[in-house]
């Protein structure tokens, strides 16, 4: 189970979901380059470099995701969902397409919606905070550190800038099934968000609908990954 992180998102969004997996599971999350222990590392300029920097952790290493011809889950949230559905497409084109595609708060449109244009690099005015607040409360204690709060709306602003340049791929996923979870007050992702990644597979699309807004996740990853692996078993 590969995880793909949301804008301004790091691995360790996934460390909850440690010891849920059943046996003969592993779970890996893709570090972005900018964040945590790669802080320091040139941040990437389209969402492109991020989808070619995952997939190159899926060859060589005896331990990389896939390897001893192990099958792969992408499960991505917000902006991961994207690079998760372009890491699909390309896992697909080299004959190993995931068995699983778990897309999470995110349509497949070529559109950021929530955000204002002007909410991009550098952008660390009360707008950004304001609407980043809205979608996740836990942002109020990262504006409680005035250099955390301006690094974080910094390091968002240019995920922001990566999602609104990219264009989704236009190929369809071939009887890969996609689960599309999302929060049921989420402002920027509904249900007909979430139902619109049908087109994108010939496989079947699973919804699961939870409670809560954006960051639904933080307090239903149990249930995400009980639906994550019913949906392969199922597969």
């Amino acid at each position: 189970l590969v995880g793909l992180p949301h804008a301004g998102g790091a691995a360790s969004f996934f460390a909850p979901w440690r010891g849920l997996l059943p046996a003969g599971w592993r779970l890996f999350a893709a570090k972005y380059p900018g964040r945590e222990d790669r802080i320091e590392q040139r941040r990437v300029s389209t969402l492109g470099e991020i989808v070619e920097g995952v997939l190159g952790e899926f060859t060589g290493a005896p331990e990389a995701p896939g390897a001893g011809g192990r099958g792969v889950v992408l499960f991505g949230h917000s902006m991961g969902a994207v690079v998760a559905f372009e890491l699909a497409l390309r896992l697909a084109g080299t004959g190993r397409p995931p068995v699983l595609l778990g897309v999470s708060g995110k349509s497949p449109a070529d559109e950021v919606g929530f955000f204002d244009p002007a909410d991009g690099a550098g952008a660390v005015g009360s707008g950004l905070a304001e609407r980043v607040l809205r979608l996740d409360p836990l942002f109020a204690e990262v504006e409680k550190v005035p250099e955390l709060r301006d690094h974080s709306l910094d390091v968002i602003g240019q995920d922001l800038d990566l999602l609104r340049a990219h264009r989704m791929s236009p190929g369809v996923l071939a009887g890969v099934p996609i689960l599309a979870v999302g929060g049921t007050e989420d402002p920027s992702c509904g249900a007909g968000d979430l139902d619109a990644w049908r087109a994108r597979t010939t496989g079947p699309l699973a919804r699961l609908d939870l409670p809560g807004g954006h960051f639904y996740i933080r307090e239903h990853v149990p249930e995400v990954v009980a639906a994550i692996v019913a949906a392969v078993a199922e597969g």
